[in-house]
């Protein structure tokens, strides 16, 4: 059986772009839009928890934003394309990051192990806008 939405909401490919905006702003979101609040809750819940446990594994350094969002510094750091994904958590994370003091920065496996976790988190989200998207417009339409 192909993705359907609750009972007595219409299918409308219209609604596609918002559902992915809330479930970029909030991961869980565009789900709880479209009336599905326990899978919402499940992906908010663990989407946040896999950024968190990235966060406390390796420290709030992990999100490390690029100085410029231009190509070249992208593929400098290009977790970040991922940990993005998570939504404002990781913009106020990187900004957050930017005030600690350098020197108290972790080094080695626990801050890869941190980063591939927030980063993982972020394409969790990203199968979830996917979906959430694709359940708005249907199981017969097209996006």
């Amino acid at each position: 059986m192909l993705a359907t939405l609750p009972p007595g909401m219409e299918t409308d490919p219209a609604i596609a772009p918002w559902v992915v905006l809330l479930g970029w702003l909030i991961p869980g979101g565009g789900y709880w839009l479209l009336r599905e609040r326990a899978r919402a809750i499940i992906v908010c819940v663990v989407v946040l928890a896999v950024f968190v446990m990235g966060m406390l594994i390796g420290g709030i350094r992990v999100v490390d934003a690029p100085s410029d969002f231009s190509p070249s510094a992208l593929l400098e750091k290009p977790w970040f394309i991922g940990q993005i994904l998570t939504g404002p958590i990781s913009v106020a994370s990187s900004v957050a990051a930017s005030h600690v003091d350098p020197l108290r920065v972790a080094h080695g496996r626990s801050w890869e192990l941190g980063t591939l976790y927030t980063a993982i988190a972020g394409m969790l989200n990203l199968l979830a806008l996917i979906d959430s998207a694709h359940r708005s417009v249907g199981a017969g339409g097209t996006a």
